[in-house]
């Protein structure tokens, strides 16, 4: 059915319609792997308590001992790799916050690109990015909702020539955490023409209301419930697209590795129900014991009646085979998901000085990771930048309508990675000697020591000025003599 005609529907067919089945995960199953305290190990329906028989200390009628059976809590250890998989990820991917590549030409295509970039910045991307990455690689979906907010101030310093700068954007990150169903629907061709979000809103006397808007690049229909009834109310999309960028993914990061997470949690917990057990020195007696020593005693004596022995219990082969299933399971858990084993004990161990070409090697693995991401997160960036040129260039600043089409802005990811400092200052220090490979400006630019390219080329500019001027001086008094 088309989109056109679905809108055309009484209210409550229309949701039914517009809510497609997605091929991600129920959020419910990612909240409880994500989360630490609704892991399976914690839940006595999976790892239950141990059952211990005891003897009451009485007899039956037919002299025997009776028992009776109680219950002892268990060890349950939580191991949150899947945090620990999604954190490291996001660190690689947006450890270096995403710049901006333009082919702005002129000062109005120059300016458009200002008023993106001063865009991202008001909405603290950088961070909103690291959020968003997070979210989506936990959840499996998200959305960035953009809209427009009155300020007659905010464009003063950014747009020249115009009077409708009323307006800045805002955005806000949708997710299932937060309580928003989210519902893109896709045409044949797979672009995204509607979408609809599902959340609720409670007054402030509590009561609770059902909200389902959907946006299509024309108009935007509110639907509120009413005593049970929807009321729709369509108004026109003034921004001209739909303000919405969807995300997902069809597993989360840890999908893979899910089943050995949880036997790592098991094995790890039922060790320290061993240790409770054998982890404290045990004395194993044959006979009978006349009189134990007091725990305060210096050299402390066991009296044991005549035939008797004492001797300690020793645990022989059982750690060395559980010590090597707890490295095999943590081994597998970072190599299935590309994840970097970059604890502190681990990069103790490989030593100081590392060369730029062996910490490229030692995370290629993390950085193909990277490249895999960039499928997803650079498409739907380049998505987020057409839709803020677009809203910029014909709702904000209509002057610049004309450039909308012309200019191309698109985001450059910078995988992260450790830096050999000395080594790049060396490199670009040979790569500038005698006949330069490369420019003054691409040294500066690379250099890692430096962190304001255009500033730190203004300096060295005064520096040579001031060399100049210092040595003219030197000369002129040497003539002089």
């Amino acid at each position: 059915m088309k989109i056109e005609d679905i809108l055309r529907l009484p209210a409550a067919e229309q949701i039914t319609q517009l809510q497609q089945k997605k091929d991600i995960p129920d959020y419910a199953t990612l909240k409880s792997q994500y989360d630490p305290d609704d892991h399976k190990v914690l839940q006595s329906l999976y790892r239950p308590q141990k059952a211990v028989r005891r003897a009451t200390g009485t007899l039956d009628s037919y002299g025997n001992e009776t028992y009776t059976t109680e219950y002892e809590e268990v060890n349950r250890i939580a191991a949150p790799f899947q945090r620990l998989i999604v954190e490291r990820a996001v660190g690689f991917l947006l450890g270096n916050p995403v710049k901006l590549k333009s082919d702005a030409e002129g000062e109005d295509q120059e300016q458009l690109t200002a008023m993106v970039q001063r865009t991202l910045d008001e909405n603290k991307a950088d961070y909103f990015n690291r959020k968003l990455a997070r979210t989506v690689m936990s959840q499996c979906e998200a959305a960035e909702l953009w809209y427009l907010v009155e300020d007659a101030t905010f464009w003063k310093r950014t747009i020249k020539q115009s009077d409708n700068n009323l307006f800045k954007l805002r955005v806000k990150l949708l997710s299932p955490e937060n309580g928003d169903g989210l519902w893109p629907w896709f045409d044949e061709y797979g672009d995204m023409i509607a979408f609809s979000r599902e959340y609720t809103i409670t007054d402030s006397d509590g009561k609770v209301s059902p909200h389902f808007d959907t946006w299509t690049n024309t108009m935007q229909y509110q639907r509120v419930s009413v005593n049970g009834e929807w009321v729709v109310t369509a108004v026109v999309n003034v921004l001209g697209k739909i303000p919405v960028i969807y995300y997902s993914q069809a597993e989360a990061e840890w999908a893979q590795v899910q089943t050995a997470i949880e036997r790592y949690e098991t094995k790890v917990s039922n060790f320290a129900d061993t240790n409770d057990y054998f982890g404290s020195p045990m004395v194993k007696v044959i006979g009978e014991v006349a009189s134990l020593p007091d725990k305060a005693t210096s050299g402390k004596v066991i009296q044991l009646t005549a035939g008797s022995d004492a001797a300690y219990m020793s645990w022989s082969s059982a750690p060395e085979s559980e010590k090597l299933e707890f490295e095999q399971l943590e081994k597998l858990i970072y190599a299935m998901t590309q994840t970097p084993n970059i604890s502190f004990e681990q990069m103790k161990s490989m030593g100081g000085d590392m060369s730029g070409f062996a910490i490229k090697l030692m995370f290629t693995d993390a950085h193909l990771k990277v490249e895999n991401k960039i499928e997803l997160f650079g498409e739907m960036f380049q998505r987020r930048i057409n839709l803020i040129q677009h809203v910029c260039g014909k709702v904000i600043n209509v002057r610049l309508e004309p450039q909308v089409d012309l200019l191309w802005i698109e985001p450059v990811f910078t995988p992260y990675l450790p830096k050999n400092v000395r080594e790049e200052v060396e490199i670009l220090s040979v790569a500038r000697a005698s006949k330069p490979l490369i420019s003054q400006r691409t040294a500066i630019e690379n250099n890692p020591l430096v962190a304001e390219p255009d500033q730190e080329e203004e300096r060295m500019s005064e520096d040579t000025e001031a060399d100049t001027a210092a040595m003219t001086r030197e000369l002129s008094g040497t003539f002089n003599i």
